[in-house]
């Protein structure tokens, strides 16, 4: 499984891009249209991606050729994996679904904002509202939280977590994703049988103990240190 792809952008094109890990190999990405727009401007750069490996039919399925998608962010990847398990919405759909940040459409559908949804590639109204129904319940890690960062050099940051009161303080950046690695932390755990709201309490309360890990760009450390965390 190639999980990350990382090398020189030789182009972007409306939905795709092509990378140069190494001298003499050219990659091409399948991209949503949010990279595009990022990447736009990065050409002849190192740039890296999240990438997700999967086969497509060709010929009615007589062909099944390998196309890798890629994405700015581990979060972005999650998203896009939750959303294809929607009834209707393939690998390519959706894709050109994701032209709005992961985080807004999240907030859309954790809203229940059908008109929102609406506005995206190829979603009509009934299924927008099928994808709410099927999803609303599991992008509450998805969402970015509000940071009010204290005014000590950016030093301590208060977040609000779903399902964690307004008070935790985090030591870091003051930037705290909720659909970062943190995020994907408590998805896991969730997915794992823990409840929702424990889940992120657990989390949450892990970050106050071990700092460090708010700079984790991949959320395995912070699901071992809630694992082990007692009550």
């Amino acid at each position: 499984m190639i999980s990350r792809l990382e090398g020189k952008l030789n182009r972007v094109g409306d939905d795709s891009a092509t990378l140069s890990p190494t001298a003499g190999v050219d990659v091409d990405v399948l991209l949503p249209p949010t990279a595009v727009q990022s990447l736009g401007g990065r050409v002849g750069e190192r740039v890296a991606l999240h990438t997700h490996l999967f086969l497509e039919s060709q010929g009615q399925g007589v062909v099944m050729l390998p196309r890798l998608a890629g994405f700015l962010a581990p979060s972005d990847r999650a998203f896009y994996l939750l959303l294809t398990g929607v009834k209707g919405i393939g690998l390519r759909r959706g894709l050109r679904v994701l032209a709005a940040p992961t985080a807004d459409i999240a907030a859309a559908v954790a809203q229940g904002d059908v008109k929102f949804i609406q506005t995206l590639p190829e979603i009509g109204k009934k299924t927008a509202e099928s994808l709410i129904l099927a999803l609303r319940d599991k992008v509450a890690p998805f969402v970015e939280v509000d940071v009010a960062v204290s005014g000590q050099g950016g030093g301590v940051g208060s977040v609000a977590m779903p399902g964690v009161g307004s008070g935790a303080a985090f030591v870091g950046s003051g930037a705290f994703p909720g659909a970062g690695a943190a995020g994907l932390a408590v998805a896991a755990l969730e997915q794992l049988g823990e409840d929702a709201s424990m889940a992120a309490q657990k989390v949450a309360r892990v970050l106050q103990a071990e700092p460090s890990l708010a700079e984790a760009d991949e959320p395995e450390p912070i699901i071992a240190a809630a694992l082990r965390f007692e009550g």
